[in-house]
């Protein structure tokens, strides 16, 4: 079925090929525009109609960054022209779904329904009778009908354009794109203070002609972290199912010379990825980025191709150059609180083939990581106890950030599971970090070794370098296979050379997980493969930070950037007991073929049984957090440590659904039964109680009420017990544990709000 299916796929390849190799008359193949007034007109000639394009806004400057974000596309569509009598027509160009040309009803299917949709009339100003007509475009470029500055994510808002406050204000023509620049200003109903309700940016629109000849696809491989752009067969003459296809995201990369390159010497490709840094950057931080970026190289040397990204400043003598445009792939400085980075790229839908990326570095970034470095580090980091980045620190944070975004810009998604095959042990080995790094991909989260004992000077504390895994993925996106005769045939190589590569261990790939997570080798922010252990050594160095905090930075100057530190203690405090609390219930999965068959492994019943005794202990000696010193010289909001417990009390009752799952798969499962008789036993049964003890039992109590509330969305069928577990841990407290709650308990009212809690 496979095979077959993957001929098919050919067939339609083959027919897009033959379609984007109609003969084209030697004219403008993409629109030319003028700008007459307020006017946008479009000089459009018979050979536009032959062609796709991409169409998209990028905000190029902003008066309100979190609504319309400098750099970013919101709007990015896979369209062509269409003439139609008098009219010209914009059609946003349908691709998810394909089927074989030669199944004549499949092919009348698809077209009936998924038709390329009718975006917007152009209407006519002038025909010349010679193929040659103009239309007016100022509808298409200056309103926010077809393409919108603001973010995907902005709900927060009714807005309106003001079109006496938006004008066209330049346009730029090339052989393969134009650029439309405009000012669109809107009215909006939420106000701030000192804000007038209005809303502008500076928007330019690009139309960046896709390829004629178009890149064979590459399916993508279930068992690697891969971008993909995902499309349906549908074929009755072989099967009334909709098949699924995924593509993999990829810039086209070919050696120049294929046979000197078969011959075993490396070339270089066709044509380069370009990336050009922003010359807004400060200076000092442009080698680590240029770094960053270079970092790839090596990982396309070991398939033979060399110097396949080059990097450059902005030019500042090219007039063609221009950051907003599509065709452009940059490193932005965006100087905003956003966050850290992000690395998105743009593609041609109906192959997947990369035609361009950027990456956006905010300005907050340094803040944000300095503090990560400071709470991991500073235990034996000298050089960061005075709250400055170290230079070379800095530098060393740039490289691994870009490195990661650029990760993405290749068609490489995250790997949460790159950590995990890192013994915890051997990350306090400096052999062994200085070899292999803290992860196996630097598309994981992890930044700092958190696990370095005090005043080591000898264990790297960060790492620059990429991993087997990443490595692993740019060989089977970019591998060149010149003998494979189509995309069967490709697919079936490189995907020899995966199963060949998986077989290190270094190599596995952990699905970034959302909502409730499963696995807990693919958790974000973890170090090693030993969470418990991982979480007593990075406890002792958060608590030799703590108590030193004051002594580092001392007096009053540094009091806001003693409060953000003491945060991002117990913000990492917190994913350490995560990284345990999901053990807990826990199912290690591996996926072990391209057809997603998995290997899922519940984690054994006594490590489940010894992570939430961990996690018991350690929240019963949460006090260390507490330091009053500290405290006192901080405001009232700076009081993280009950919210903490209280979120971790929360996530250890949801756990319950883990234990279900994993016992209804396991031969020797830990139940549900035994994980009520812990909770109770390490929560309750517990006879001199801490103020941590205290507000936990609370939230504890108020979790499982709510939970006992909404169990009937859990799927009971998978509850060994024939009450469920609510049932059986509010009897146990019933029964055993009111008594002794009620005698350690000073605060009478206290008492009656558990005693409510537990009836």
């Amino acid at each position: 079925m496979f095979i077959m299916r993957m001929k098919l796929v050919n067939a339609c390849i083959a027919a897009v090929l033959m379609t984007a190799a109609m003969p084209l008359r030697a004219t403008n193949i993409v629109p030319v525009p003028h700008i007459i007034g307020q006017k946008l007109l479009l000089d459009i000639e018979d050979t536009v109609f032959h062609r796709e394009y991409l169409l998209s806004a990028c905000v190029s400057k902003t008066d309100h960054y979190k609504w319309m974000e400098v750099g970013t596309r919101p709007s990015t569509l896979h369209v062509r022209f269409e003439k139609v009598g008098e009219r010209v027509y914009l059609r946003r160009i349908n691709s998810t779904v394909t089927g074989n040309p030669s199944d004549t009803l499949s092919v009348q299917s698809i077209r009936d329904n998924y038709m390329d949709s009718y975006v917007i009339a152009l209407p006519v100003e002038k025909a010349e009778g010679n193929g040659h007509i103009t239309v007016d475009a100022t509808e298409l470029f200056l309103t926010d009908h077809v393409l919108s500055p603001f973010s995907w994510w902005f709900k927060q808002a009714k807005v309106s354009l003001r079109p006496e406050l938006s004008h066209l204000s330049g346009c730029k023509s090339f052989d393969d794109n134009f650029s439309i620049r405009t000012v669109m200003s809107f009215t909006h109903d939420q106000p701030e203070r000192h804000r007038p309700a209005v809303c502008s940016a500076e928007v330019v629109s690009s139309l960046l002609l896709l390829p004629e000849k178009k890149m064979r696809p590459r399916l993508a491989d279930s068992r690697i972290g891969l971008f993909t752009t995902d499309k349906k067969l549908v074929d009755f003459e072989h099967s009334d199912y909709i098949s699924d296809i995924e593509y993999v995201e990829r810039w086209r990369v070919e050696p120049s010379d294929f046979e000197a390159w078969q011959r075993g010497e490396k070339v270089v490709p066709k044509k380069q990825i370009v990336f050009y840094i922003d010359n807004a950057f400060p200076e000092s931080w442009k080698e680590p980025i240029r770094r960053g970026i270079l970092d790839w190289n090596d990982a396309f040397e070991r398939i033979g191709l060399k110097e396949v990204i080059a990097v450059h400043d902005y030019p500042t003598d090219d007039p063609a150059f221009d950051e907003d445009n599509l065709k452009y792939s940059c490193i932005r400085y965006i100087p905003t609180d956003r966050g850290g980075a992000q690395g998105p790229s743009w593609t041609d839908p109906a192959t997947g083939e990369v035609l361009s990326a950027s990456v956006y570095v905010w300005g907050l970034m340094p803040e944000i990581m300095s503090r990560y470095c400071y709470v991991q580090t500073a235990h034996a980091n000298p050089a960061i106890r005075h709250g400055k980045f170290p230079e070379e620190q800095l530098a060393a944070t740039i490289q691994f950030t870009i490195a990661h975004e650029i990760g993405h810009t290749l068609g490489l998604a995250h790997n949460m599971g790159g950590s995990s095959v890192y013994p915890t042990d051997s990350l306090q080995n400096a052999d062994f970090v200085k070899q292999h790094g803290l992860t196996a991909s630097t598309m994981d989260y992890i930044f700092y070794n958190y696990i370095v004992p005090v005043g080591n000077q000898d264990i790297p504390l960060m790492s620059t370098r990429l991993g087997d895994y990443d490595r692993m993925l740019i060989d089977f996106i970019y591998h060149p296979t010149p003998s494979a005769s189509d995309i069967e045939a490709d697919y079936a190589e490189v995907q020899k050379r995966l199963d060949v590569a998986l077989e290190n261990p270094y190599c596995h790939y952990g699905k970034q997980q959302w909502g409730n997570k499963n696995d807990p080798s693919a958790l974000i922010y973890d170090l090693g493969d030993d969470p418990q252990k991982t979480g007593d050594l990075s406890i002792s160095n958060l608590k030799y930070v703590l108590a030193h905090l004051e002594e580092w930075l001392p007096g009053g100057k540094h009091a806001a950037l003693r409060e953000k530190l003491y945060e991002s203690i117990v913000e990492h405090y917190e994913t350490l007991l995560r990284s345990v609390i999901h053990q807990i219930g826990g199912i290690r999965v591996n996926i072990t073929d391209a057809q997603r068959n998995q290997h899922s492994e519940p984690l054994p019943r006594q490590l489940q049984h010894e992570a939430l005794l961990w996690v018991a202990r350690q929240l019963h000696q949460a006090d260390w957090l507490n330091d009053r010193h500290l405290l006192s010289s901080l405001p009232l909001s700076a009081q993280y440590l009950p919210k903490t417990l209280n979120t971790l009390a929360g996530e250890i009752v949801q756990m319950a659904q883990n234990v279900a799952l994993s016992s209804s798969i396991s031969e020797k499962p830990y139940t549900l039964t035994d994980y009520a008789e812990d909770v109770y036993s390490r929560f309750f049964a517990i006879p001199d109680l801490t103020p941590a003890d205290k507000i936990v039992q609370r939230a504890l109590l108020t979790a499982v009420n709510k939970e006992d509330k909404k169990k009937a969305d859990i799927d009971v069928s998978l509850f060994s017990e024939e009450d469920g577990t609510w049932s059986c841990l509010r009897q146990r407290i019933n029964q055993q544990a009111l008594q002794h709650i009620q005698k350690a308990s000073a605060n009478q009212q206290h008492w009656v709000i558990i005693k409510k809690l537990t009836e």
